[in-house]
């Protein structure tokens, strides 16, 4: 069978009349997250990205599509709600895969790295993390949680290191000791859904700095009230680190301050949650062989650790001052 042959079969499986596809087109988002991705063009002309995945976790990404379709059914307009098939699933198995179809949604490229100092950006991702938290977003009959524990991944880290990687163990021991008082108290925090991957990297932007849509949802789930934004403020800083308390950040500070998202003495705890999701990514970098990468975030857990001072009432302060 012929790739068309197969992208019209699977198409069809959505009601969708397969045209084309669309090499032309550069899909954002992280494209480890599935087997492949294609954009296609239907015989109307509209253009969707169609994705194939494992049979394995299908389970998981159904929840997942189906929070995406009550969200955006909700009025949450930024989030591109994926099709049902005509079984009444999002995610389908067929031909050994597991298939979703999302509409395409087009945007302008980040302008790295200078985008962290453009508080435009910082204005509409805190927009984003309030309409998420609105009293009015739909709570799905059966949000997906991803069973995963931050206090449990950094003991299963730090069992790990020892045994692999005992130098890098050695360098972020003064992070896992730092973090120890509040990974023991990480399964009390309240949860609530949140998305998970919060960054630039996984927004579609426009011209103005605003945002079409927030993309790849995998990690969406039941999380602490700040981890988006704790999730945000490290990648932000990761990228620059003057970017942690200038531009994108502050105003994304100010703004959840003001609306009540943040409250003045959580500086604390959102350093604490920020730095420990930069464990998750020394994890992704060692995984994935990157060792350049892999020594920046040690030198940038070093840097982090040394500002926690200044960071914690800088924040706390919604990004004001200091």
């Amino acid at each position: 069978m012929s790739l068309n042959s197969t992208l019209r079969d699977v198409c069809s499986l959505f009601g969708v009349a397969f045209h084309r596809m669309r090499r032309d087109i550069d899909l954002p988002g992280s494209p480890e997250r599935c087997l492949a991705r294609t954009a296609i063009e239907d015989e109307r002309g509209e253009v969707f990205v169609l994705e194939r995945l494992p049979i394995i976790g299908r389970r998981r990404r159904e929840g997942v599509a189906r929070t995406l379709f009550e969200l955006h059914r909700g009025g949450m307009e930024q989030v591109a709600a994926p099709l049902r098939s005509r079984s009444g699933e999002f995610a389908t198995q067929a031909m050994e895969y597991c298939w979703r179809l999302t509409p395409f949604v087009r945007g302008v490229p980040l302008p790295q790295p200078d985008y962290v100092f453009e508080e435009a950006r910082g204005h509409a991702l805190a927009a984003f993390m309030l309409r998420l938290d609105h009293p009015d977003t739909p709570a799905p009959a059966d949000p997906p949680d991803l069973p995963w524990r931050l206090d449990a991944f950094a003991d299963d880290l730090r069992a790990k290191l020892a045994v692999r990687e005992p130098s890098v163990l050695s360098r972020i021991r003064p992070a896992l000791d730092a973090l120890t008082p509040f990974l023991a108290e990480y399964a009390s925090l309240p949860t609530t859904l949140r998305h998970g991957d919060l960054h630039p990297g996984n927004v579609i932007w426009d011209e103005a700095g605003g945002i079409r849509a927030v993309i790849d949802w995998e990690f969406c789930g039941a999380r602490p009230r700040l981890y988006d934004l704790a999730v945000c403020l490290g990648c932000l800083g990761f990228e620059d680190p003057r970017a942690l308390a200038r531009g994108a950040s502050s105003a994304m500070l100010g703004d959840l301050l003001a609306a009540g998202y943040l409250v003045e003495d959580e500086g604390p705890l959102l350093f604490n949650l920020t730095l420990a999701l930069r464990l998750g990514w020394l994890a992704e970098w060692l995984r994935g062989g990157e060792r350049g990468l892999l020594q920046q975030e040690l030198d940038y857990l070093d840097l982090l650790l040394r500002l926690r001072p200044r960071l914690e009432a800088h924040w706390a302060r919604g990004g004001k001052g200091g």
